[in-house]
């Protein structure tokens, strides 16, 4: 009964429920007025063929296009007023005017680290440089630590925390404080508190709300965690709930930083089991590249608080040896620079051997699924591993369609983490470079969310990584087409229909 109204009080459900009853209030008066003043309906037919015009015309991406312009072409009545009623288009101007001048104040912070390029084969350099032309520069004195579950990274998090003299900045997509993680992380950083560190919090106020009590911000505060919440889910007229924060970051003294895909919540450690054996990885930075997590973590912040923070302020004091080149960056939808999506086709294509891909989600587009296909066709092996269990059932239909692509292309082998669901986000290439961070394979995570990822070339951690992908593929259970597909015709409508929707799922 309490759980039925903790999620019926819920700032989500209220808000879900609010914005249906919009659209039924909204579709009674249109009907209303188009049935008592005909000229109405010629009104809304032509408003909507403007729109349509409007929206062929803007700088979203074709499949975001489509997602309008089909509903407002199949119900011309409805589909202009609805484009006007539910795009956020102040919303979205304002907070993109802010994100780009963060975003250059940020750039210029790390001026002073770009260095000349090293001399390495060309199809890393050009990995290099693209991010480089993005503003992140490249940093050799770090060292990386890999952490192969989320048990591993809590009980390096509570070492590290424990450690802390200066500052300790947590970022995250989901915060459970009802949680033994949060229980055993919260006690630590009180006592650093008390003893002089600044400790900052910054969470998502979508994959949090469900997770946290209302006051949970101000009861923060008051313990001395300075706290803010990223894109604060508000009841407004224009709805939209895109453009979440799904980054994941703690910082240490600026010179130690953790990242991966690993929340603060139980299911993350296997103390809950959800979906079977929660697989995922992080990544333990220390040294001088954590300066760009420090960059990016200043750059949220100072996107919802007044409490600005600069990063001359926020610097590393210890020195640290070379476990080669490291390169910490952020997505930003609003940039429309789709940083990963860019930079893991450019890994992809620089691959000759083998390419491995860990992702709980599978729903991409031509130009990924084209890449994989030429590669695996010029002899690269390519390995995909999903989950055996997923936590999104919708999602992994649409997941298996676009898999069922590749299933049957030579050199390409998909599994399935066999125990349950596979959280961890690694594209590994060749035993030289990998990319581990927060983004999926996905339309949400390429396009329209906030994400943070570390890209790194030469580390001896890579070692690490390709045991540990070893080891996962021998607890999966290799993919055929006849997995991917399903032959009863109600199945494949209802595929159908979600396909269409797949960028938003």
């Amino acid at each position: 009964m309490k759980r039925l109204l903790r999620f019926l009080t819920n700032k989500v459900t209220i808000i879900a429920f609010i914005t249906l009853l919009q659209i039924i209030f909204f579709v009674l008066i249109v009907l209303f007025l188009a049935e008592k003043y005909n000229y109405l309906l010629v009104v809304n037919y032509g408003l909507s063929f403007i729109m349509v015009i409007i929206v062929l015309k803007s700088d979203d991406l074709p499949v975001y296009k489509m997602s309008w312009v089909v509903p407002m072409l199949v119900a011309p009545i409805f589909g202009g007023l609805f484009y006007l009623t539910f795009k956020p288009f102040s919303q979205r101007r304002k907070i993109r005017k802010t994100v780009i001048q963060l975003d250059n104040i940020r750039k210029e912070s790390l001026l002073p680290y770009f260095k000349e390029l090293p001399q390495l084969p060309a199809r890393y350099q050009k990995q290099i440089t693209y991010l480089e032309g993005e503003g992140w520069p490249y940093f050799a004195n770090t060292n990386l630590t890999f952490l192969p579950s989320g048990e591993a990274k809590l009980t390096k998090v509570i070492e590290e925390l424990k450690k802390a003299q200066k500052s300790i900045f947590l970022h995250y997509f989901i915060l459970d404080e009802k949680g033994q993680v949060w229980n055993h992380i919260l006690p630590i950083l009180v006592n650093k508190i008390n003893a002089g560190v600044d400790v900052r919090l910054l969470y998502d106020d979508f994959g949090t709300s469900s997770k946290v009590k209302s006051n949970f911000k101000q009861r923060m505060n008051q313990l001395g965690i300075k706290t803010t919440i990223f894109n604060p889910l508000k009841l407004r007229f224009q709805v939209s709930l895109n453009y979440r924060d799904h980054r994941k970051m703690i910082i240490i003294d600026n010179e130690k930083a953790f990242t991966g895909g690993i929340n603060i919540a139980d299911e993350y450690v296997n103390i809950k089991k959800k979906f079977g054996h929660w697989h995922d990885a992080a990544i333990f930075l220390e040294g001088d590249a954590v300066i760009a997590m420090t960059a990016s973590f200043i750059e949220a912040w100072n996107l919802y608080n007044p409490d600005k923070l600069t990063l001359t302020d926020h610097l590393p004091t210890n020195n640290f040896a070379y476990d080669g080149y490291v390169i910490p960056y952020h997505d930003s939808p609003f940039l429309k620079n789709y940083t990963t999506k860019n930079l893991f086709t450019q890994m992809l294509y620089a691959a000759k051997d083998e390419i491995f891909i860990t992702t709980p989600y599978f729903i991409v587009d031509s130009e990924i699924i084209n890449t994989i296909k030429i590669q695996a066709l010029s002899g690269v092996k390519v390995t995909i591993i999903i989950p055996k269990i997923p936590d999104k059932k919708f999602v992994y239909v649409v997941t298996k369609y676009y898999l069922r692509e590749l299933v049957d292309i030579k050199n390409v082998y998909i599994y399935q983490y066999t125990p349950g669901f596979i959280h961890s986000k690694i594209v590994y290439i060749d035993g030289a470079s990998a990319a581990i961070g927060t983004v999926n394979f996905d339309f949400r995570s390429f396009y329209l969310h906030f994400e943070n990822t570390v890209w790194f070339y030469q580390s001896k951690t890579l070692q690490e990584i390709k045991k540990f992908l070893d080891e996962t593929i021998a607890k999966s259970t290799q993919m055929s087409l006849k997995d991917l597909d399903n032959k009863n015709i109600f199945y494949r409508i209802f595929r159908s229909l979600l396909v269409g929707v797949s960028h938003l799922l």
